[in-house]
């Protein structure tokens, strides 16, 4: 049932023209900002973001969002 949300709500998002935030945000299973630090940083890992170590929390999801 929650992929069929997050489904039409990117949806929902796209038919008022702000469905370029979203991808920001979430994440497959939900919003980044759901994760651990540790989730985020191995994601940013993944992603091979620079300065991932210093980074905190917030600036992991923002990395994350930015590189989606």
């Amino acid at each position: 049932m929650k992929p069929l949300i997050i489904g039409l709500a990117a949806s929902a998002l796209a038919a008022i023209g702000v469905a370029r935030f979203a991808p920001r945000l979430l994440h497959r299973g939900g919003e980044l900002s759901e994760l651990t630090k540790d989730e985020l940083y191995e994601k940013a890992q993944e992603a091979d973001i620079p300065g991932r170590s210093e980074m905190t929390k917030e600036q992991l999801v923002e990395a994350l969002g930015a590189a989606s």
